[in-house]
């Protein structure tokens, strides 16, 4: 494996060509860290930092020379919401704890001047990987955690009943994220901004883009450039059919990477095709194909995948969104077992 050095990733966003693959991803289950790392894994509840202690050296295992670092559970910026109906996924359709200008007023938000970030950072870095830094955020995105606090149901009520509330709850969601940003985005061991905030069915934008550019977009818009001020990257990470506000995403926003892709929706390489000169693009290896595929073929499209852009750069080798228990071990070994 060559030395991890975090300016691959960075010359890589930059579009600079590469003489050899940068890999990404966005998060990596527990079963496969504990693979990755074997003995050399530390307790993840002692130091209380050791699941992202690690996240990172699983990270650098295989070859990634940055970890996105969410963190709000351990400095305690956490959003109390009700609880969430569980199966075989997520529901969405739950009912939301801020429902009226009452219980609004009465919700209990979180201090982000309470969460000691930099100490984390301070930790995280002393036990890091060399060459490895982070991209940093400050938990759920902004339009998921309106869902999570108002339900998805109430939301498209509540764009009728009281659009007025909508506006309040995502301020204080944004004002928040953005002093959560303010307090790590200048440290040194943070190379940039990195937030999930999910958009999109299958099919197309959970909300009207009209919707997300009065709403949702004005602060992701302010965190990014409070990133750029620092000199530092943005990343989105948006699972759905988002095609509609890729022009918000990228000349609006001016988000420098975006993750997550699904083959039904727009295989990687298409995407990369229309966008890549605009936009740099993250994974790809959609979860269906990383689980259905041969360790062969997996092999095969990442090597094409690394022709296809390393004489333009923006594009950086990985799953489409994760990598997970579930998917085979030869599979998402395949990903990185010829670099």
């Amino acid at each position: 494996m060559s030395k991890i050095d975090y300016n691959r990733f960075l010359n890589m966003i930059k579009h600079k060509p590469a003489d050899a693959p940068v890999f990404f991803e966005h998060y990596i289950e527990w079963g496969v860290i504990f693979d990755v790392l074997g003995d050399d894994k530390v307790d993840q509840d002692n130091p209380k930092w050791g699941y992202v202690n690690n996240m990172m050296h699983a990270h650098a295992k295989l070859g990634c020379d940055v970890c996105q670092c969410n963190m709000p559970g351990l400095t305690g910026f956490l959003y109390p919401k009700a609880d969430q109906i569980k199966g075989e996924s997520i529901s969405q359709n739950h009912e939301g704890i801020i429902y009226d200008e009452e219980s609004f007023a009465n919700y209990k938000w979180p201090d982000p001047e309470k969460a000691d970030v930099k100490f984390y950072l301070d930790e995280l870095e002393k036990c890091a990987p060399d060459g490895l830094k982070v991209v940093l955020g400050p938990g759920r995105g902004i339009f998921e955690s309106l869902v999570d606090l108002v339900g998805f149901d109430n939301l498209c009520m509540m764009m009728f009943d009281n659009p007025e509330l909508i506006k309040k709850i995502v301020n204080e969601v944004g004002s928040r994220a953005y002093r959560f940003m303010e307090k790590g985005i200048n440290h040194d061991f943070v190379i940039g901004y990195y937030t999930s905030d999910d958009w999109g069915y299958k099919t197309a934008l959970m909300f009207s883009p009209d919707f997300m550019r009065e709403y949702i977009f004005p602060w992701h818009k302010k965190i990014v450039e409070l990133a750029h001020s620092a000199g530092k990257i943005a990343i989105l990470h948006s699972c759905g059919n988002i095609d509609l506000v890729m022009d918000d995403i990228i000349d609006d926003i001016k988000y420098d990477a975006l993750t997550s892709f699904e083959d039904v929706i727009e295989p990687v390489e298409s995407v990369y095709e229309r966008y890549g000169d605009r936009i740099a693009i993250l994974g790809g290896l959609d979860q269906d194909y990383m689980h259905t595929a041969s360790p062969e073929e997996i092999t095969a499209r990442a090597k094409n995948l690394f022709e296809m852009s390393k004489d333009k750069g923006g594009y950086a080798i990985g799953t489409g969104n994760s990598i997970t228990d579930s998917m085979a071990k030869e599979n998402w070994k395949a990903i990185y077992c010829w670099k």
